[in-house]
């Protein structure tokens, strides 16, 4: 029997998002169905967070809550992403709703989960988390492609460094340029460091008298720390660095020469010869297991390596004197991988029936990504509306020729972030749907699958299948993901249609 103390999650992954009233309207369709439902609703949670960033401290204390009642508890959210986009958490949801301790109604999917859920139930709920979290790994993939396009091109991915400044012309073609009051003072703290006379802190005060300031819109003076950042940064003689360390080249003016730069660097460093890898000069072979693997004792990472131009091998870390550790061919590794994949098995009654429920919740998976699109794109209007004002303040006299630079290239960047969100949204859509008739088609023919695919679409497929690789000698210890390792067991499992009277009907 169920219970009728009913708890509520709302969650929404930015404030933006909330206050765009998106969380009220959740809000507000889950009190009417616990209304229609007679639930007992004690408390609703109000999450403001990424379900995939951070440790997610809302969602904890929502969890210890359901932990410490002394009493079942329902959890009624609008859809299992909301609950969920990441594996990791299956566990720890898994163990609260098999103990008895919780019951999950979804919404979108139409499902009820309680302790007495059957197999095809938990798979498709297991189903419905792999696909929430493939969507965000499409989204992120979106991004990065966008991103190394841009770096590619030579365009800088946000804001300008102090002395220089981002425009954009009345076509709405955007530039990076100097800075006319900052860029020759920019240059100066190059030029001064060079000559090996000043301190971090005398050029600091140097730079107080000349009245530089920072790009923060408190334009306070600068710290030594950003001193240091400036002369560090090869942006000014031709480079961005991204976060890898890796350089690229950039298609805008420099400010200094390179030989002044490493000019400081010597300074900097004492004499110390400084090297710095620049742009793509050497890319790395494309091994499938390159991160993947660690033993399974003392948890060192293997190293993928070419032996005699032909066999690779995994190396264990250097560092370690682990007994179990020693050079495996990669071949044994994927050898035990594939007799993995020859046990799937996935009944085609199964598959019709589990496929038809699932497509059953892509229209409500769609509406929600349309409104998603629409918020963005009503914030991308208001910031446009922001500038267009800006122009008129500037003319009129309200605010002066720097306060509507600085405004502007604020704005800019937060209009050309919201753009690269829509896209990444919109390819992460139908990328969805792509990853739905893959799912299925990995899970009914995983095998042919992997043989034909390329090193980098192998090490996708590991990566969907497996949370985690460990080799104890030159055994695999690997861990399957939810919902792939029911499928090894589905050949001898006879219950596997779903129990229609345990989901929503349609009424429902």
């Amino acid at each position: 029997m169920q219970t009728n103390k009913t708890i509520i999650l709302a969650r929404v992954s930015t404030k933006e998002q909330e206050d765009g009233h998106s969380i009220d309207a959740q809000i507000q369709r889950l009190e009417d169905y616990c209304n229609k439902k007679n639930l007992d609703v004690i408390r609703v949670f109000r999450i403001v967070e990424s379900s995939t960033r951070g440790d997610r401290p809302q969602f904890k204390e929502m969890i210890e809550f359901i932990k410490v009642s002394k009493e079942r508890l329902t959890l009624v959210c609008d859809a299992v992403d909301r609950l969920q986009r990441s594996i990791k958490e299956l566990p720890l949801i898994e163990e609260l709703r098999s103990s008895g301790k919780l019951v999950i109604h979804f919404l979108r999917e139409g499902q009820i989960l309680d302790d007495k859920a059957n197999s095809s139930q938990l798979l498709t709920y297991h189903l419905f988390v792999l696909m929430a979290n493939n969507y965000v790994n499409a989204i992120s993939d979106n991004v990065k492609r966008s991103v190394q396009k841009k770096l590619n091109e030579g365009s800088i991915l946000g804001k300008a460094p102090i002395g220089y400044i981002n425009i954009e012309d009345d076509h709405g073609n955007k530039n990076v340029v100097f800075d006319p009051y900052k860029s020759h003072l920019v240059k100066k703290i190059f030029e001064d460091y060079a000559t090996g006379l000043h301190s971090m802190k005398s050029l600091r005060n140097k730079t107080v008298e000349w009245g530089l300031k920072n790009n923060t819109k408190l334009e306070k003076n600068l710290s030594k720390s950003q001193i240091e950042y400036i002369l560090k940064n090869p942006f000014y003689y031709g480079y961005m660095r991204i976060k890898s360390g890796q350089l690229y080249p950039h298609k805008y003016e420099s400010l200094i020469t390179r030989e002044l730069f490493f000019k400081c660097e010597q300074v900097r460093t004492k004499g110390n010869h400084v090297r710095i890898m620049q742009g793509n000069s050497k890319e790395k072979e494309d091994f499938i297991f390159r991160g993947l693997i660690k033993c399974q004792h003392c948890r060192g990472l293997y190293t993928p390596e070419r032996k005699k131009g032909k066999y690779v091998y995994l190396r264990p870390s250097g560092h370690t004197e682990c007994e179990h550790c020693k050079y495996v061919k990669e071949e044994m590794v994927l050898e035990q991988i594939k007799n993995t994949l020859k046990s799937m098995t996935f009944p085609k009654d199964v598959l019709e029936s589990i496929k038809d429920t699932l497509k059953a919740s892509l229209d409500s998976k769609r509406d929600f990504q349309k409104q998603m699109i629409k918020n963005l794109n009503k914030e991308l209007s208001q910031t446009q509306e922001r500038l267009d004002k800006l122009a008129y303040l500037l003319l009129d006299g309200s605010i002066t020729k720097d306060e509507h630079t600085k405004i502007g290239t604020e704005l800019r960047v937060k209009q050309e972030n919201l753009q690269n969100k829509i896209i990444a949204h919109q390819k992460g859509d139908e990328t969805f749907h792509v990853t739905l008739s893959t799912l299925f088609e990995l899970a009914s023919r995983s095998y042919e699958l992997f043989e034909s695919s390329n090193n980098e679409q192998k090490k996708k497929i590991i990566k969907l299948l497996y949370s985690n690789l460990l080799l104890s000698g030159s055994n695999l210890v690997a861990e399957l993901n939810k919902p792939f390792d029911a499928f090894i067991k589905m050949g001898q499992n006879k219950e596997w249609l779903p129990d229609q009277d345990s989901n929503l009907g349609p009424g429902d």
